[in-house]
């Protein structure tokens, strides 16, 4: 079963309707997930990430809870990083002058033999080349 894995930045786009590629990609693969044809991952992280970009994009705060109860029922499966996993994304981070938020995501594509889905230009510009990397928007 093909998996892939999600950032912030795709999830944000998608529910704040604020990247329309992330809008027109992501309804079809929740469908997907949903139908158990692949399956969508991502990090504890990810629901800190989420609660924030809604605190920071949105002036009323029960519209944010309203989209982030949406975002709890996203077909999404919250897996840990596998061991060892913060020694080496603190050196892909340094050497792909990244952070490490947007590095802990690729490493949970890379350990899964997934492909994240990012819509974040800058850091797939500085880490295409690790592969299990595709672009939206």
């Amino acid at each position: 079963m093909k998996t892939v894995a999600l950032d912030a930045s795709v999830v944000l786009g998608y529910l704040l309707e604020s990247n329309k590629y992330a809008v027109n990609k992501l309804p079809t693969l929740l469908r997907q997930a949903d139908k158990k044809q692949i399956k969508i991952i991502s990090l504890p992280l990810l629901s800190i990430e989420v609660a924030n970009g809604l605190r920071f994009s949105l002036k009323s705060p029960q519209k944010a809870q309203v989209i982030l109860g949406k975002f709890a029922q996203l077909p999404i499966k919250i897996v840990d990083l596998p061991k060892n996993s913060m020694e080496n994304s603190l050196q892909l981070a340094y050497e792909n002058e990244t952070t490490i938020y947007d590095t802990v995501y690729h490493l949970l594509a890379i350990a899964h033999n997934a492909t994240l889905l990012t819509c974040d230009k800058q850091y797939w510009h500085s880490a295409k080349h690790l592969n299990h990397i595709e672009l939206i928007g």
